[in-house]
C-alpha cells in the first residue's frame, strides 16, 4: 500500500496518470528520491528534463555540478554547489533550482524567467534576479540574505521582513505600492525607485546612507533620528515635521545629516571603476554592492577612479545596450534619447558631474572595437597612451570634485 502511495504522489510530480504509475514501479522506483521533499537532500539528482525542464539551465547544471559526468547530482556533488551563475544565459525557467540547498549565491539576472521559488535555498547571502518577468518573489524562508537585486521585474508585492541581515537591497523598476523595511535594520544601500510607492518609513533604518527612492508618489517620508543619509532627490520642494520629510516636487536628489539638509558642494561619494577581461568593458559605478557582486563574476577592481558630487545640476546617464552587454554614460540627453530609440536600456542617472569643473573626465573611443568601445579616466597620461594606440580622444565627458587613487 505504501508503494502505491508513493508512486501516486510520484504521478503528480512527473506529469503521467496514476494508472501508469501504478503499473510501472520501476519508473516510480527511479522518481522516488529524486522529488520526494525530505529526501532532496539524501538522494542523487538526475539531470533530466524533469528535474530541470529548462535546457539551458540543465547544461549549465551539467557542465558546473556534475563532476564525475554519470548524468545525475550525488549528494556531494550538490553539497558542492554554493554558487550558481546563470546571468543572461536565455534561461525562462529555473526549476531545479531547490535542489541546491547549500547555495549562498544566485545570480540569475537577464533572463526571461516569470516564476521562481527560492524556499529552499535558505543559505543564500547573495541573490540577483533583476531584469526577469518576475511578478511573485517569496523570500519568507531567506533569512540569510544580505545582497537583494530583484528590479526590473513586474513585482506588485515584496515582503522582506525576514531578511534582516540585508544590507544591499534593491528593487527599482517594479510596481510595489507598498514597502516595509523596518525590520531591515542593517541596510545601508537601499535603492527603490520607479514604482507606486506614495509613502515610506525609514526611520528604523539608522545605519543607511543611499537612499534612490524617485519616481514615486512619495509625498511623506519618515527619516526618524538618521545620523546621515544621503537621498537622491534633488530640488525638491520639501519641509520637515517631526522627522517626516513633506515632499511637495519630486526631481531627483536631496540629502540629509540628522535630518537638517548639508551643502551639495560638500557632499561626495566615491565611483568605483572595474574592469571585465573577458569583454573588455570598463564599468563604473557608486554603489558597494554592485562592486562587489561584479568582483564575484571575476571583474577586475581597479579603484576608485574619481570622486563624484552627490549632485549637480549636471546628471550623467547610464544606459545599457542588451545586445552588445555594453554600458554607456553621458551628460548629453540628446545622446542618451538617441541611444533609447536605437534599443539602448535607459538606467537612469548614474551620478553626477562636478559644476565647478574641477576633475575633468577624459573620454577615450577605440573605433576597432565590436562593443565596449569607451573608457573615461582622469588619467591625461592613460587618455594620450590609448590615443597612441589608436584610440580616438573625444574630449571630456564629466567631471569629479577629486581624482581617485
Amino acid at each position: 500500500m505504501k508503494k502505491k502511495i508513493i508512486a501516486l504522489a510520484l504521478a503528480a510530480a512527473v506529469g503521467i496518470t496514476a494508472v501508469q504509475a501504478l503499473q510501472s514501479d520501476t519508473v516510480a522506483a527511479d522518481r522516488v528520491e529524486e522529488v520526494t521533499a525530505e529526501d532532496y537532500d539524501a538522494s542523487p539528482v538526475a539531470i533530466n528534463a524533469a528535474n530541470f525542464p529548462d535546457e539551458n539551465f540543465r547544461d549549465y547544471v551539467s557542465e558546473h555540478f556534475d563532476t564525475d559526468h554519470n548524468g545525475s547530482l550525488s549528494v556531494s556533488e550538490i553539497g558542492e554547489a554554493v554558487t550558481v551563475d546563470v546571468c543572461q544565459r536565455d534561461i525562462s525557467d529555473l526549476t531545479g533550482i531547490e535542489y541546491f540547498t547549500s547555495l549562498t549565491y544566485l545570480d540569475c539576472s537577464r533572463n526571461s524567467i516569470r516564476s521562481l521559488d527560492v524556499s529552499r535555498n535558505t543559505a543564500l547571502t547573495n541573490f540577483y534576479c533583476y531584469d526577469n518577468r518576475l511578478s511573485v518573489l517569496d523570500l519568507s524562508s531567506n533569512t540569510e540574505l544580505m545582497f537583494l537585486y530583484c528590479g526590473d521585474n513586474m513585482l506588485t508585492r515584496l515582503n522582506v521582513s525576514n531578511s534582516t541581515n540585508l544590507l544591499d537591497f534593491s528593487c527599482s523598476n517594479n510596481q510595489l505600492e507598498s514597502l516595509n523595511v523596518g525590520s531591515n535594520t542593517e541596510l545601508v544601500y537601499l535603492c527603490c525607485d520607479h514604482n507606486n510607492l506614495d509613502s515610506l518609513d525609514i526611520s528604523h533604518n539608522t545605519e543607511l546612507k543611499i537612499l534612490c527612492c524617485h519616481n514615486n508618489q512619495i509625498t511623506s517620508l519618515n527619516i526618524g533620528s538618521i545620523p546621515f543619509l544621503v537621498d537622491l532627490y534633488n530640488n525638491c520642494e520639501h519641509r520637515i515635521e517631526d522627522n517626516v520629510v513633506k515632499i511637495e516636487r519630486d526631481n531627483y536628489r536631496f540629502y540629509y545629516d540628522n535630518g537638517v539638509e548639508i551643502n551639495a558642494e560638500v557632499a561626495s561619494i566615491d565611483m568605483y571603476r572595474l574592469y571585465n577581461p573577458n569583454s573588455g568593458e570598463h564599468f563604473y559605478t557608486a554603489s558597494l554592492g554592485e562592486r562587489n557582486h561584479l568582483i564575484s563574476l571575476g571583474w577586475n577592481y581597479e579603484g576608485v577612479g574619481w570622486v563624484a558630487p552627490v549632485t549637480s545640476n549636471t546628471p550623467v546617464y547610464r544606459l545599457y545596450n542588451q545586445n552588445g552587454g555594453e554600458h554607456h554614460y553621458t551628460t548629453s540627453v540628446d545622446e542618451r534619447d538617441h541611444l533609447i530609440s536605437l534599443g539602448w536600456n535607459d538606467e537612469g542617472i548614474g551620478w553626477y558631474s562636478d559644476d565647478s569643473r574641477r576633475v575633468p573626465l577624459y573620454r577615450q573611443y577605440n573605433p576597432n572595437a565590436f562593443a565596449n568601445n569607451h573608457n573615461y579616466t582622469t588619467s591625461r597620461s592613460e587618455n594620450d597612451w590609448l590615443v597612441s594606440i589608436g584610440w580616438r580622444a573625444e574630449g571630456i565627458g564629466w567631471y569629479g570634485t577629486g581624482a581617485g587613487g
